[in-house]
């Protein structure tokens, strides 16, 4: 069994360790958890990222499981210290993703190809998964999955599920003010006849 201190030191034994961990009642929502190089600059200054088809985003078909990506700077970060902070993070935050993924909620972007066409709306969904400009407005609910997901760590620390260092307790509670502080705007409304 690989420790994440040896994960931490060990790049190559990093897939091993993340396969072991156990998700619990997220385990039914994720395909996959990849330890994976940055696929790009905004990856290499994120801890993890949970993605699922593309056609099963932009159309919100339930039922279709995630896969998690782990990126190196999960092990190399200042901000998860102990393996616990990891799991916090990988369990509660990127596992209450999966399932938001699984769930399809209503609030999530759902339009046909028809709207999308008709409406120009295919730029806006490449920006569905994507870091965006902290200037501006989040489209549809990627600010609610964000503070669900934030909210979900905090009380498994909380409850004592998967407590955290104090210093990554104060960083999870700092995204949760963020992203509550975010003006939502909700494109299909300025857009949409319906």
């Amino acid at each position: 069994m690989v420790t994440f201190e040896q994960a931490r030191r060990e790049p190559e034994l990093r897939q091993s360790y993340t396969e072991q961990v156990d998700l619990g009642e997220f385990a039914k929502y994720v395909k996959d958890v990849i330890y994976t190089p940055p696929r790009s600059e905004t990856s290499q200054t994120t801890f993890m990222s949970t993605c699922r088809n593309r056609i099963n985003a932009i159309f919100n078909i339930p039922t279709t499981k995630s896969t998690i990506l782990v990126f190196p700077f999960a092990f190399e970060n200042s901000k998860i210290t102990t393996e616990s902070d990891f799991i916090n993070c990988l369990k509660y935050h990127e596992g209450t993703h999966a399932k938001q993924n699984f769930k399809a909620s209503p609030t999530e972007f759902g339009a046909s190809a028809r709207y999308i066409k008709q409406y120009g709306l295919t730029d806006f969904i490449h920006h569905i998964d994507r870091e965006f400009d902290k200037d501006v407005p989040l489209k549809f609910s990627k600010r609610e999955k964000e503070i669900e997901a934030y909210a979900r760590q905090l009380t498994a620390h909380s409850s004592g599920e998967a407590p955290i260092s104090q210093s990554y307790e104060l960083s999870v509670r700092g995204m949760l003010a963020y992203y509550s502080g975010i003006p939502q705007i909700r494109i299909l409304e300025i857009f949409s006849p319906w």
